[in-house]
């Protein structure tokens, strides 16, 4: 079920940060940020602590896509 979850949410992650919208990018910044809890707890129980070290920097990674994206928004709504 845990697989499950991390295939789907960091699927639509990964897809919408690519995407050209911003609304979108924040969106998948957001998916990164919810999934990241879901990657430390199965590699914790599973011994794998190079994944789980590296969530911590997808955490960072995503958190910094959802600040800047959302930004990037604000100043665009506010131009407009």
């Amino acid at each position: 079920m845990i697989q499950i979850l991390i295939l789907i949410i960091s699927g639509c992650a990964i897809y919408c940060v690519s995407y050209e919208n911003v609304k979108i990018r924040i969106l998948g910044g957001l998916f990164g940020i919810i999934v990241q809890p879901i990657w430390l707890y199965d590699t914790y129980f599973h011994d794998q602590w190079g994944i789980f070290i590296l969530s911590f920097i997808m955490f960072i990674s995503y958190f910094r896509i959802f600040i800047n994206n959302l930004k990037l928004y604000r100043m665009i709504d506010v131009n407009s």
